[in-house]
């Protein structure tokens, strides 16, 4: 399995806390195995209900929104790691992160990197519900 960004260290994280109380079934949307955009929307669509940890890059969140819409529910803990990628006012990642936001209960975002221009940097972070 590709190990894109900080993926890796999720999947680690979530092996970490559970252990052997929950086996890890993660889909990742840069895994190899997904050979083009519509292998990654048809396992997104049928291939993901077992799914406890899924893996989606920013750059990938808005070509799949419609099928990602349809897994996150109530019962859903969105984290956005690196959120600061998703700044942009009115951009494309942002408005795709906003608009997934939207499904989950839970919505956690977070960034190490401090603000690099304005405080408008945290205008998405603070005036939507991501």
């Amino acid at each position: 399995m590709d190990r894109k960004n900080a993926f890796g260290s999720w999947m680690d994280e979530f092996k970490a806390c559970f252990g052997n109380k929950l086996e890890l079934n993660c889909f990742n949307i840069q895994d190899k195995k997904y050979t083009s955009p519509e292998d990654k929307r048809s396992a997104l669509k049928y291939d993901s209900g077992n799914g406890n940890l899924f893996l989606i890059n920013y750059e990938s969140l808005g070509n799949y929104l419609v099928e990602i819409e349809k897994i996150v529910g109530e019962r859903t803990l969105l984290v956005f790691d690196e959120v600061h990628k998703v700044k942009a006012i009115r951009g494309q990642r942002a408005g795709a992160a906003l608009e997934v936001s939207k499904y989950a209960t839970y919505t956690i975002a977070m960034t190490g990197t401090p603000i690099p221009n304005t405080y408008l940097d945290l205008y998405n972070f603070f005036t939507y519900p991501l």
